[in-house]
């Protein structure tokens, strides 16, 4: 249940971003969750860089 309501934020942080959120959102997270990227934490943001 945490991974889904985690998922499920993710999801409502992408949706006024991503214009085709209503049918994607949740493809293109588990397409990012299984994806090699670099992610760069601070104290003030976080970066995620795909590699390709």
């Amino acid at each position: 249940m945490a991974t889904y309501n985690a998922e499920s934020a993710l999801d409502r942080m992408i949706t006024p971003h991503y214009t085709q959120a209503d049918d994607e959102t949740r493809t293109l997270l588990r397409e990012i969750y299984t994806s090699p990227a670099d992610l760069e934490m601070t104290a003030t943001s976080s970066t995620f860089a795909s590699i390709p």
